[in-house]
């Protein structure tokens, strides 16, 4: 019996929850810092937006990956 990669758990949870987490805190963080740079005393290069929504994306990617796994390879018992 096989488990799809994103259905391995990792610290308690399977990893394909660990990404979708990371991925929306990346995408938030981006969000963040565009807010804080526009409205506030802080400032930010935009670079550090461009960045940190790549990787929210790529993060975002995986995640949907990693969910229709199961669907590609189902587990049969």
């Amino acid at each position: 019996m096989a488990i799809p990669l994103g259905y391995v758990p990792a610290f308690g949870f399977p990893i394909v929850f660990w990404t979708g987490i990371l991925a929306g805190l990346f995408i938030f963080a981006a969000g963040t810092v565009m807010t804080l740079t526009f409205h506030t005393k802080y400032k930010f290069p935009v670079d550090v937006h461009h960045k940190l929504a790549f990787i929210g994306l790529a993060l975002a990617i995986i995640h949907i990956i990693l969910g229709l796994s199961i669907y590609v390879f189902p587990i049969y018992v």
